[in-house]
Order: C-alpha cells, then sequence, then structure tokens
C-alpha cells in the first residue's frame, strides 16, 4: 500500500472511526517505508494521534492489545480510541490520545529536577515489568543470540565487536525473571513536561526478557545527549538509576548486571547503525587526525596545534604527488578479477590517478 494522502486519511477513518468527524487537515509527523503518524483534530476540537503500519512490520506487535496492558497497570501510555488490522486502506492502524509534554531530549534535560524526572523513569519501568505477559501478546527474545545473529550476518571482521561478544558470552549474568520489555526505553521516546514523565511511546521493539536490559539500553552513551556525566539517561548515575528501581520494583540489580546489559545495549546500538549504513568503513576515520588535534588543542588536552593544512584540489594533488612514489599504472579492473587481486588493486595507492601537473 503507498502513503496516503490527507484526504484519503480523513475518508477511511471516519468510515473505521465514526465516533469523530475530523476538523482542518490532518498533519503527517513522520513518514517511512513501515509505519506512518498523522496528528488530527476533532471537530470537538481535540487533538488525536493516528499510526498505520504496513507490510513486515505490521504483524509483529500488537501495539494497541499492549498498550492496553500497559494502562491496566499504571503506566502512562495514551489511550486506544480505535485499531484494526488488515484494512485495504489504513493497513494496521490504530488511533490514540494525544499525550502532553515534549519528546526532545535538550528540552527535556534543561528541566529543573533531573533526579525526580529519572525516579519517574524507573517507576514507569517497573510498572512495564509488572504487565501481564498472556495479555501482552508478546514472545520471549534472547537479545545477545539475535545481535550475533546480525553481526555475523555483516560477513565483515570487526576485532572490537568480536572482542566484545566473546566477553559478553563468558561473562554473562544468570538468567533472571522473564517480564514484559519495552525494548526502545529511552529520551526520544518519552513525553516529558516540567512536573514529570507523561507518556511512554514507541512499543515496537517490545518482547519478553530480563528487565535488567531496559536499564541497560537507558545508559547507553548515546541516549545521554551531551551529558556524559550522568549515564543514565542524561539525568544522574547509574548507582541512582538502580537504587530508582529497586525502591519502584523491589529488584535489586547488581551493578555488574546493568554494566553487562549496558555493553550489550551498546554493541546493539554500534550493529543497528551498520545495518543501516550508518558507519565509516573499516580503517577508515570520519574526522580528519589534524582537526581532532586542533579540538583537542582548544580542550587543553594536547600541545600546540598544527596549522591547518589546505584543502583544496591543488593543494590534496600536491601531497599525493609528493606521497606517491613513481610507478606503472595497475591492469584495469574486470568482473574476471579474482576478488583477492580485486580488493588488493583498488586498496594500492598507486591505483589512483596522478596529478595534473601545474603549468608554469
Amino acid at each position: 500500500m503507498s502513503q496516503l494522502d490527507a484526504e484519503q486519511l480523513v475518508q477511511r477513518l471516519e468510515e473505521v472511526y465514526p465516533e469523530v468527524r475530523v476538523s482542518g487537515t490532518p498533519r503527517r509527523l513522520s513518514s517511512g517505508a513501515s509505519r506512518e503518524t498523522w496528528r488530527c483534530t476533532a471537530d470537538t476540537g481535540d487533538d488525536f494521534i493516528v499510526q498505520l503500519q504496513r507490510g513486515a512490520a505490521a504483524g509483529e506487535t500488537d501495539e494497541a492489545e499492549l498498550l492496553r496492558a500497559a494502562a491496566d497497570v499504571n503506566v502512562p501510555v495514551p489511550k486506544v480510541l480505535a485499531d484494526g488490522a488488515d484494512d485495504p486502506v489504513l493497513g494496521t492502524y490504530m488511533v490514540t490520545s494525544l499525550l502532553p509534554g515534549t519528546e526532545d531530549p535538550r528540552a527535556i534535560l534543561a528541566m529543573p529536577d533531573p533526579d525526580a524526572l529519572l525516579d519517574d523513569l524507573a517507576g514507569a519501568l517497573a510498572a512495564i515489568h509488572t504487565i501481564d505477559l498472556d495479555d501482552s501478546g508478546l514472545q520471549p527474545a534472547d537479545q545477545l543470540v539475535l545481535l550475533r545473529h546480525l553481526h555475523d550476518g555483516f560477513g565483515q571482521p570487526h576485532p572490537v565487536f568480536d572482542l566484545a561478544f566473546r566477553r559478553l558470552e563468558a561473562t554473562r549474568p544468570p538468567a533472571g525473571e522473564t517480564t514484559v520489555v519495552h525494548g526502545d526505553f529511552r529520551l526520544g521516546n518519552l513525553l516529558v513536561e516540567e512536573s514529570g514523565l507523561t507518556g511512554v511511546l514507541d512499543w515496537e521493539l517490545a518482547h519478553l526478557g530480563d528487565p535488567a536490559s531496559d536499564l541497560g539500553w537507558l545508559c547507553v552513551r548515546a541516549w545521554r545527549f551531551g551529558r556524559p556525566d550522568r549515564p543514565a539517561a542524561g539525568l544522574g548515575s547509574r548507582a541512582a538509576l538502580l537504587d530508582a528501581y529497586a525502591r519502584a520494583s523491589g529488584r535489586d540489580v547488581s551493578a555488574e548486571t546493568l554494566a553487562w546489559w549496558e555493553m550489550l545495549a551498546t554493541l546493539r546500538w554500534g550493529d543497528h547503525h551498520r545495518a543501516a549504513g550508518v558507519h565509516a568503513p573499516v580503517g577508515t576515520d570520519h574526522v580528519p587526525r589534524a582537526r581532532r588535534h586542533r579540538a583537542a588543542h582548544r580542550r587543553g588536552r594536547m600541545g600546540p596545534a598544527r596549522p591547518a593544512r589546505r584543502s583544496g584540489r591543488r593543494a590534496v594533488a600536491r601531497r599525493r604527488a609528493r606521497a606517491l612514489p613513481p610507478t606503472t599504472a595497475p591492469p584495469p579492473l574486470s568482473c574476471c578479477t579474482p576478488p583477492a587481486a580485486r580488493s588488493a588493486t583498488t586498496s594500492c595507492p598507486t591505483s589512483r590517478a596522478a596529478p595534473r601537473s601545474r603549468p608554469g
């Protein structure tokens, strides 16, 4: 099914959800290959959200049933107003109430009471981990096994990742209690006001597993948003998170167990970015060395900074010419060139085209 336009959405929505009449034009908040999110306004003046899922993602998690189960244990979630599956126009759809608050991590971290908010997050996780397993409709998932399968599927050695996997496999903590796990509980998927947490969103990665995995994911460096001094979601310390979770849930998670799940979560973040193509090839560097040196100098971590190198095409060509020894050009590649020879040829610095000489 192709993406809907606003007129098609309104027409079909009023047929499947006759209790509401849409006023004005719906606004698309996000759109992707498998999921769309729209914000609509009813004729009563109340705003609501419509989420559409298609393809493989539509059958993975019954998010509507999961939200109802979460609401039953007082997790702050949107109220499900209508839902359905296999609709010829909407696909798998869900209509929910609109909750107050912001998702913006920077705005959240600027709020005045991070300690209280960390308590709210721990309390929400404790409540999520009490959702009835039968009501959730979820299946168990071994995160280490799944991640190893994803990593091996790249078909490329990555020494740091491989060493980390060996460490995880050798130090895996004893299996804990099996609960509902949110799977993506972090800033960016939470709604917050200055008064505290108002909503937990994006449940499509929920599964059955060890509740400590949600705590580890919350501590990944990427979710600190510029606050490395506060490893728990940019809000506080790991010890504060564990204490707050113990008070809310009655479960004592050790620092060692949290460290194991945080390492696994960090690998998960890295491998999922590799799967999406958001990574540099092995052996390359995102930031030129001289630029890193100058930045470190500004932070007072190194000695005198190197002068900036000229980066024009002629300057680059002159540097290459000085670096490359005279040699004959390699033979052209063809589809019959063996892979090993092809790799060796393309990685050889002499395969670059010789720079043009500057006249005069």
